[in-house]
């Protein structure tokens, strides 16, 4: 609960700081125009350091002349005194986190990529220059810092369709099914060496997996996935763990028909501090589609029954002062 207060503090304030940024002063009413919404920034992704003095976090903008928008990174101090720009290139760059120790930054940008997909990058907050330091030929979608700042949990995409005879042009897509419709690049699992640049793929296969995290000990790594036949026809997310080591069987957590850390909403698997428990939102019955309600739930990190943090009856609600609490 403290993490999320602060999490819901450094969006305020990162919002608050925005608007002062922008020093818009209206001397008198009128209506809006195409270019009044241009010029508001999206703030987004804020990251707290793990000693709380700064939060990093990505600014949305259009560049109207070029017909574009672009992301970058800034950092801002917990007290709103200072504020730097940490990217500046013609291409974007999003999902900033801040090394355990917080003295590096990782993100994702386009920048120098062969591939043209994002690629890890690597910026030394001290007076080091920002450096790509991963070429994973799909490209990457998310990474997460190992406890012991030595590693990256990444998800990268499978490389891109071969194609024939050196052509730019992919080959044409077999529809063999549903399947066929979704091609068979899919999103794996990867451990990344900061030291030697080495990626090793954790789950290999047809399946894909999203949303990584460390366990605190930095042994294994929770994940979400869709597996079983016909995965691609359900809703059926499912919290699976790995030992961080190439070779090492996935073993499935959660077992219950429903949706458990759908990817859309964004919210990761969390180990609790002694690694005995991970915490993850349930889904509702898959018949009742967006209309579910889902609830916060955990569950022993070997799997077993789940208990519902969220539910009802489980939770009481009181007025300032109230004594008694009605549930």
């Amino acid at each position: 609960m403290k993490r999320l207060r602060e999490l819901a503090l450094a969006c305020v304030v990162i919002a608050a700081l925005i608007n002062m940024n922008l020093n818009v002063q209206a001397t008198s009413k009128r209506l809006i125009t195409l270019d009044d919404l241009s010029a508001v920034h999206q703030v987004s992704e804020p990251q707290i350091s793990r000693d709380g003095a700064w939060i990093a976090y990505t600014v949305e903008s259009t560049d109207i002349n070029n017909d574009s928008v672009n992301n970058h990174i800034y950092m801002t101090s917990w007290d709103g005194s200072r504020t730097r720009k940490l990217t500046n290139s013609k291409d974007s760059e999003s999902s900033p986190r801040f090394s355990p120790d917080g003295k590096y930054l990782t993100f994702l940008s386009s920048s120098q990529s062969k591939s043209g997909g994002n690629q890890i990058w690597l910026l030394n907050l001290t007076d080091g220059e920002a450096e790509k330091i991963s070429d994973f030929p799909g490209g990457v979608s998310d990474l997460v810092w190992a406890p012991d700042g030595k590693r990256l949990a990444v998800i990268a995409q499978d490389p891109p369709q071969e194609t024939r005879n050196g052509q730019k042009t992919a080959q044409p897509i077999v529809i063999d099914g549903f399947k066929g419709y979704l091609g068979k690049s899919r999103q794996h699992l990867y451990v990344f060496d900061l030291a030697t640049h080495k990626a090793d793929i954790l789950a290999p296969g047809e399946f894909n997996e999203y949303l990584p995290e460390w366990s605190p000990d930095g042994n294994k790594i929770a994940f979400v996935s869709k597996r079983g036949v016909d995965f691609h026809r359900h809703n059926n997310w499912d919290v699976y763990t790995i030992v961080a080591q190439p070779g090492a069987k996935v073993r499935q957590i959660t077992t219950n028909e429903s949706p458990n850390c759908d990817p859309s909403w964004g919210s990761r698997p969390v180990w609790s501090p002694d690694g005995k428990l991970i915490a993850y939102l349930q889904g509702g019955p898959q018949k009742l589609l967006e209309y579910a309600v889902y609830h916060l739930a955990v569950i022993p990190t070997e799997g077993g029954t789940p208990r519902l943090l969220t539910a009802k009856g489980a939770m009481r609600f009181c007025e300032v002062g109230q004594k008694k609490c009605d549930r």
